[in-house]
């Protein structure tokens, strides 16, 4: 009696896929007609009906360009040839078979090249052969022609050396033939030899930009070459489209060039914004979700909105203090989170409406804090985009949930209509229609295999958006490839056609060669074959075909460095496998590896002063800035040089607005960009907060300090609950937290708020004063101070007491003490001789000052004033203050006061607000600028002497 076993004996795996595939065409509605395999099948069939081959087929058959082909497709020309004559054109890397062992034809020596890349080519050319070879004696034999495309052979001259390097690894793989075998003789590379180069960057936009360099250094040199002979070739285009807009639209008259292949969803506006609607209803709503969509023409054009209207609208959400969600029950919806409506788009809306109607109001209504400052002109934009943001949150509720293919076509439809209106003028560019026919096309399209399919079940947004997505990709037009200009486009099989001047970009391990991705179910990647479409495979012999296919200058590029930390990145495999080739094959004068010959590292920056280096093959048309000291040290150039000195417009009379010079004082750097550049920076407090408070910030506590001091100052107690008017404004955490961060904030507040209600009666006065500055022009100060009582001018601020209050509080104190010389133009009271300072840490004063020695501090400020608005001046608040506090410390000499204006002037990643870098209007001004490279003779220890040091010395505590 046999034992049974404890291990049941192994079964053969037996894949279901087949019979499942099988069981579901047998249940399912019948496969339309079009199918391509019914087509493949209905073809085969007719083809064997010799009469219907006679009226249907041409005389002859003529294939073009097939370097790699289906093993069905080249049996269905097999069956073609049966009847009619077929020529197939075959493009060859070389005339000579590098196939298997089989002795079939004369074989030569296998190249590395060939080897390595062109396996795809290789297996056709056997394919072919066997084709060949089963059909000798047939009927079909003497009608299939096969013409091997392998014109790069005839133009070599294989008697010569090769005259450069990229026709030496072009004429070695088209003879077979590889140096680095015993007994060859190595390709003596030149350092100047521009044909084959390696392009080391930053970043897809350095990589364009070398290539936008190389294409003007190649037209110079060789007045021949016209926009048509160049090509540029990416493996991702619609990564690369905007940084060749930006690195080439600048220069379209010099370097015509056009982009081809791109996606029309990615393309075309409002494919592209239909698209980021249907994203919406996945994220959390925010400002710039929304206003992103805005920022789409054709959106604009249907709510009657303009783009210089969006910064507007960005500025209002802002103010109303929009962070994220609808209102309070669509977050408890979607997000199964508490209902609460603080920092929702309901209570934003809600509080600029009422802000239209009551103007500024600090104080609640309607139990609601108003927005006020909305002018006439706004409040009409306001209802403009109060109708499209209505109109939006309606049809996000419609696409949140799932219907047939049927009504997602219909509801696409209205989107389309609902949100987007063409441009009709005449004067666009046709996008909007072009994206229109490919909308109307995929719905039509989407209806169809509806009612094909017979599927009626509700399928959700994700699988909607997925297939409009592709349904648009392959509805793309056919755009033009070459043309009379500079090509960028997709690198794609097909493209290998000779060009003289080829460009590679992209060719870092992570983009290409490009890596398949099957479906666990897909039996073709289990159990691959000969024919069967690998897209790694393809890549590699499309990296070969291109580089026979340039004709006088092949250069290719990859992303070598991070452009954050200049971290190394690895290249792509290929081109690794390509510099080894050339280590192996080439020999450099100077015995290095002739990779360090063929690549150029290039630097992060286009201006980088070592592109006017000894290294020939660094070069750019970026015009470069002058050397200084400080750059030769540094490797850059400053971005406001020392010696910059604006021209501008003066008023004739010599006036200065008292706002205009206290506003520059506060940051003499922003004063100068903002004021002077027109350019604003955005920093770290203009980031749109996506999230509602969870704490608070020392900029919404300052909020809250300062306008409860404003109140106390201005004599108002107030009716309203402080805690219901912060929740109103949307400043507190939500829930507990906000009543307690709230408490610790009045708490800390309450002794500057007694101060204030103390100093209730301060009133303004105007200050009208005429002085000559410290270079002898005539001054004319105007304007409104406020602060004013009987014994003193007092200045509040509630917050601890920084350097800058030390400096207003100073400048408002010499104006004060300069009017007192000028009767003439006084109000008749008269002017207190002290100035109070209060901060929520402490008070302190200025005490009376001489008439010559005001006139005198005054006339430096402006003097000063003047030339910082016409360039930046190396005055800054912390490095500044802290080189004064060190000079006037008994034993303190200057290097010591240089090194702690250092410490304080360097950026602090954990208290960024400490330092002067951490202010990006002064990093701007002073980027690549030493200003303490002169030490005592520099223009920073001049501002410090001058300015500090009267203020520290006459600064007191006060007690009282």
């Amino acid at each position: 009696m046999s034992l049974p076993s404890r291990r049941p004996a192994r079964r053969a795996r037996v894949d279901a896929t087949p019979l499942l595939f099988a069981e579901l065409a047998d249940d399912g509605p019948a496969a339309p007609p079009d199918e391509p395999a019914r087509r493949l099948a209905f073809l085969r069939r007719r083809l064997d009906d010799a009469a219907w081959c006679a009226a249907h087929l041409p005389p002859r058959l003529a294939v073009f360009g097939v370097s790699t082909m289906p093993p069905a497709f080249l049996s269905l020309l097999q069956q073609i040839a049966s009847r009619v004559p077929v020529q197939l054109f075959v493009p060859q890397p070389t005339p000579h078979y590098v196939g298997d062992l089989r002795a079939r034809r004369t074989r030569v020596g296998e190249n590395a090249l060939l080897a390595r890349f062109g396996a795809e080519s290789r297996e056709f050319q056997d394919r072919l052969v066997d084709v060949e070879a089963a059909g000798e004696g047939g009927v079909g034999a003497t009608r299939l022609e096969r013409i091997d495309l392998d014109d790069l052979a005839d133009t070599l001259d294989a008697t010569s050396a090769p005259r450069d390097l990229l026709r030496c690894v072009q004429a070695d793989v088209v003879a077979a033939f590889d140096r680095s075998e015993r007994g060859a003789e190595r390709f003596r590379l030149a350092g100047d030899d521009p044909s084959l180069r390696v392009h080391d960057c930053h970043g897809p936009q350095r990589e364009l930009e070398v290539v936008r360099d190389q294409i003007a250094r190649a037209m110079t040199d060789d007045e021949s070459l016209q926009p048509r002979d160049f090509l540029v070739l990416v493996p991702d285009i619609d990564r690369y489209a905007p940084y060749a807009q930006a690195v080439f639209g600048p220069l379209q008259h010099q370097l015509p060039f056009h982009v081809a292949d791109r996606h029309p969803a990615r393309e075309l506006p409002i494919c592209r914004a239909l698209l980021l609607t249907l994203d919406l209803v996945r994220t959390r709503l925010t400002v710039a979700d929304v206003l992103h969509l805005l920022e789409t023409p054709a959106v604009q054009h249907r709510f009657g909105l303009f783009a210089n209207d969006v910064p507007q609208l960005r500025h209002l959400c802002q103010n109303a203090g929009i962070r994220w969600g609808r209102d309070a029950a669509s977050r408890e919806r979607r997000f199964d989170l508490p209902a609460f409506a603080d920092n929702s788009w309901r209570q934003g809306l809600e509080r600029l409406l009422l802000g239209s109607l009551t103007g500024p109001l600090d104080r609640l209504l309607l139990d609601r804090a108003p927005v006020g400052d909305v002018t006439e002109s706004r409040a009409d934009l306001l209802q403009r985009f109060l109708g499209y943001v209505r109109t939006l949150f309606a049809l996000l509720d419609d696409v949140e949930r799932p219907r047939p293919l049927s009504s997602w076509a219909e509801l696409v439809d209205q989107l389309v209509t609902t949100l987007f209106a063409a441009d009709t003028s005449g004067t666009g560019s046709g996008d909007d229609a072009d994206a229109l026919r490919q909308l109307q096309r995929a719905t039509v399209a989407l209806r169809a295999q509806a009612r094909t399919a017979q599927h009626d079940e509700p399928v959700s947004l994700a699988v909607l958006r997925d297939w409009l997505d592709d349904a648009l990709g392959q509805g793309a037009p056919s755009r033009g490839f070459l043309g009379g200009s500079i090509t960028i486009a997709a690198m794609l099989p097909m493209r290998a056609v000779p060009v003289r001047c080829l460009f590679l970009c992209g060719l870092d391990d992570a983009s290409f060669p490009r890596r398949d991705r099957p479906a666990p179910f897909d039996l073709m990647a289990q159990a691959p074959r000969p024919g069967d479409r690998n897209r790694r495979l393809d890549d590699r012999q499309l990296f070969l075909d291109l580089l026979l296919a340039a004709r006088d200058r092949l250069h290719l590029t990859f992303v070598g460095h991070s452009a954050k930390d200049n971290a190394e990145g690895a290249p792509s495999v290929v081109l690794s496998e390509l510099l080894d080739h050339l280590d192996r094959t080439c020999e450099t004068s100077d015995g290095r590896p002739a990779r360090e010959h063929v690549v150029v590292q290039h630097p992060l920056q286009p201006w980088s002063l070592r592109y006017a280096g000894e290294d020939p093959r660094l070069f750019t048309f970026q015009e470069l800035p002058v050397a200084t000291p400080h750059s030769r040290r540094t490797g850059a150039a400053p971005w406001c040089p020392p010696e910059t000195d604006l021209v501008l417009d003066s008023d004739p009379d010599d006036s200065i607005a008292l706002d205009d010079l206290l506003k520059f004082w506060w940051n003499p750097s922003r004063t100068f960009l903002r004021e002077s550049l027109g350019l604003r920076v955005r920093g770290r407090d203009d980031a749109e907060e996506e999230d509602e408070p969870f704490l608070l910030d020392n900029l919404a506590r300052y909020r809250l300090q300062d306008e409860a001091v404003q109140r106390a100052r201005r004599g108002e107690h107030g009716n309203d609950d402080p805690l219901r008017l912060a929740r109103a404004e949307g400043m507190l955490p939500v829930g507990f937290a906000g009543e307690v961060a709230l408490h610790h904030v009045r708490a800390e507040n309450e002794h500057l708020e007694q101060q204030a209600h103390l100093l209730a009666g301060a009133r303004s006065r105007r200050i009208d004063v005429r002085l000559v500055d410290a270079d002898g022009a005539p001054a004319h100060v105007q304007g409104e101070l406020d602060g004013f009582t009987d014994q003193a001018l007092v200045y509040l601020r509630a917050s601890k007491l920084k350097a800058k209050d030390r400096l207003r509080a100073w400048l408002r104190h010499l104006l004060v003490a300069v009017q007192r010389q000028q009767p003439e133009r006084s109000d008749g009271a008269s002017w207190p001789e002290v100035t109070l300072i209060f901060t929520s840490d402490g008070a302190r004063r200025y005490a009376s000052i001489t008439d010559a020695e005001a006139v005198q501090r005054l006339g430096t400020l402006i003097a000063w004033y003047r030339r910082g608005v016409r360039r930046p001046i190396e005055f800054f608040e912390h490095a500044s203050f802290a080189a004064a506090e060190a000079l006037d410390k008994r034993g303190k000499d200057v290097d010591d006061a240089l090194r702690a204006a250092w410490r304080k002037f360097q950026l602090d990643e954990d208290r960024p607000y400490a330092s002067d870098l951490g202010d990006v209007d002064t990093a701007l001004c002073m980027r690549d600028r030493d200003p303490f490279g002169e030490h005592q003779t520099g223009e920073f220890l001049h501002l410090v002497e001058k300015i500090w040091m009267p203020l520290l010395t006459a600064l007191q505590e006060h007690v009282g």
